[in-house]
């Protein structure tokens, strides 16, 4: 197939006929500033672990200082692939002599409520695969808890859990039945029910 393809797009005889292209320049610069990136990050991410914070919590955001300026990636990229992967709200670049990173570890409410949307969509997600659900399986979800911050978040973030975990709807009762799946689990000592059956199922 590959070859009739090659054939088809470029009129030549063979593609196991042709020389192999050139190598390309390589950009010393580029390559140079990813390096940074990766050494930002393994910093950022020991220094969440160090404090005990895991990935999927948010946080403020952090200062990061270079030595040099960025030339080959847009700083903008550069700073939104270490925010991505750090999970930051924002970052400070700075000039300076060294490349040092310092992350915020405070956490206020609002983040700790988005940490715990992201914990949620977690173990509903491994809910899914425990009920043998496809990854594209649309379901009907609920989440019950008496702890209060759990109940904030459902408030505040119940789109995002629905979106990220496909579900049509999220605690409507009418839609579940009593031989559907359902798991407790503990978030932040805080007992959590979740329910879940597929949609259409």
């Amino acid at each position: 197939m590959a070859e009739e393809l090659y054939r088809d797009l470029t009129g030549a005889e063979s593609v196991h006929l042709e020389n192999w292209p050139e190598s390309g320049h390589i950009n010393e610069l580029l390559v140079s500033e990813m390096s940074s990136a990766r050494e930002i990050i393994s910093i950022g991410l020991a220094q969440r672990a160090a404090a005990g914070i895991k990935v999927r919590q948010p946080l403020s955001g952090a200062n990061i200082t270079l030595p040099f300026e960025i030339t080959q990636l847009e700083e903008e990229e550069f700073k939104q692939l270490i925010t991505d992967e750090l999970n930051l709200k924002s970052l400070d670049l700075n000039k300076g002599i060294n490349v040092s990173v310092a992350i915020n570890p405070k956490i206020d409410q609002d983040l700790e409520i988005e940490g715990l949307a992201r914990e949620l969509i977690r173990q509903v997600q491994n809910a899914r695969k425990q009920a043998g659900l496809k990854v594209d399986d649309r379901i009907n979800l609920s989440i019950s808890s008496e702890g209060k911050t759990i109940t904030k978040c459902l408030s505040r973030h119940g789109e995002l859990i629905k979106n990220e975990t496909l579900a049509t709807d999220l605690n409507s009762s009418s839609r579940l039945n009593s031989d559907d799946y359902k798991t407790s689990i503990d978030i932040d000592n805080q007992p959590v029910t979740i329910t879940i059956s597929k949609v259409g199922g």
